[in-house]
């Protein structure tokens, strides 16, 4: 490949993710699903000959796809401002706790029945397609840090995001160890659903609470003022790797590392200053990793697609993904119109790609309908949830501007006309 095309390739791929957000703020389209479409058409274009084989056999791109994970876990931790408790993260609770493993077992259920698959592996693939994602999800998440942004069902998907991505690996690894008949018992579900998981909440939040009181109690030395993007890359980093060392999950921690962070001193412009930095880099990186998934679509990953396949993709995310979060949201105080934006609005993308990446030596041999499958309900996702997701939120976000203004202005809900209710 002309290394001056690839350079003219990525110099226009810096600018229009600097840019399209701006042109595309009044458009039903998001900026993956633009990168999307462009990465697609240059893969068609034969310019740029990727094979989907070559694309998840990579390092290169399962190293991209992995640091677009940790910054952007990072980044969606800094911008929640709720403390964490019980009641003020019930619907969290609920979408980890009751909708993720139902959605789980729903997508191992469909594998087994449409497809015929063995359980083991439709235990896999439930595990990859489970994390919903933190990355393409900047349209449903909540504001900046500090800015009040933090509306019910944004928060709820945003805290989703950042747990689920880590809490998909144990599922993974028992649709792994299954497939390669290890003896799975009491104790190696504990050791991997309950002891990893501790240690990476443990150390992710030693590791925010250390950054916090080195960068807001030492008063001598005011670190807070220092580069506050290097640091919340280091931070990141750090988390990320004493987890990975100390036998946990590495996603978990780095979404609870700023979370202990921002617990420190809530309110320092830092925490604003960190979030900006990541934003940018973020978007950067995973734009880059959508580009490339795109170019794959027509270089043969989605060449024996079939009508039953785009079923099964549409069910998971329309009928599967829907049904869970209700059944999970039974009881909660979130209102009826809140719940059906959280149920539609899990959209699949750069978590599934990774997974999808790191068992590829597993799944491509053998397995490339169900590979394709998998990827073909990330393509489906990030153009479904591309087009309705901002006008989705824009009627939730008017619904809790009313509901908030007439809480505050009681006496207007006595003049004549129809009254609004919010949306959570």
């Amino acid at each position: 490949m002309n290394t001056d095309i690839l350079l003219l390739g990525c110099g226009l791929l810096v600018m229009l993710v600097a840019w399209l957000p701006l042109a595309l703020r009044r458009l039903p389209l998001s900026l993956p699903m633009t990168c999307l479409g462009l990465g697609v058409a240059a893969g068609a274009s034969g310019a740029f000959p990727l094979h989907y084989g070559a694309l998840f056999t990579s390092d290169i791109f399962t190293s991209c796809a992995e640091v677009a994970l940790v910054i952007a876990l990072l980044g969606a931790g800094l911008k929640i401002d709720r403390m964490l408790g019980w009641k003020r993260w019930n619907t969290a609770w609920r979408l980890i706790g009751i909708g993720m493993p139902l959605m789980a077992l729903l997508t191992a259920e469909a594998f087994v029945f449409a497809e015929g698959a063995a359980m083991p592996f439709a235990i896999l693939l439930a595990g990859i397609l489970s994390p919903t994602d933190p990355v393409l999800a900047s349209s449903v998440s909540v504001g900046p840090p500090g800015s009040g942004g933090e509306g019910e069902v944004r928060f709820g998907l945003t805290a989703e995001a950042g747990l689920n991505d880590g809490l998909a690996f144990p599922i993974v690894l028992l649709g792994l160890a299954l497939m390669g008949n290890e003896p799975v018992g009491a104790g190696w579900l504990a050791q991997h659903f309950i002891l990893q998981v501790a240690v990476s909440l443990a150390i992710g939040w030693l590791v925010g609470h250390a950054t916090g009181w080195f960068a807001f109690r030492l008063k001598h030395l005011p670190l807070s003022g220092a580069a506050s993007g290097l640091v919340a890359i280091g931070v990141a980093v750090t988390a990320f790797s004493l987890t990975e060392l100390g036998g946990g999950f590495g996603f978990i921690a780095v979404f609870v590392t700023p979370l202990a962070l921002r617990a420190t001193c809530p309110s320092d412009p830092f925490h604003r200053a960190m979030t900006d930095f990541t934003e940018q880099i973020e978007r950067l990186v995973a734009m880059a990793v959508i580009f490339l998934f795109g170019m794959a679509v027509p270089n043969g990953l989605l060449a024996s697609v079939s009508w039953r396949e785009i079923a099964i993709a549409a069910s998971l995310l329309l009928v599967a993904r829907p049904a869970a979060v209700i059944l999970a949201m039974i009881g909660s105080p979130l209102p009826a119109k809140g719940r059906l934006a959280a149920a539609f609005l899990g959209i699949r993308g750069i978590a599934t790609l990774y997974y999808l990446a790191m068992t590829s030596a597993i799944l491509l041999p053998d397995y490339r309908s169900a590979h394709v499958l998998a990827a073909l309900t990330v393509l489906m996702s990030i153009v479904l949830f591309g087009l309705i997701s901002g006008p989705m939120m824009r009627r939730i976000d008017l619904a809790r501007s009313r509901a908030i203004e007439e809480s505050r202005f009681p006496e207007l809900m006595a003049l004549p006309g129809p009254t609004q209710r919010g949306a959570g």
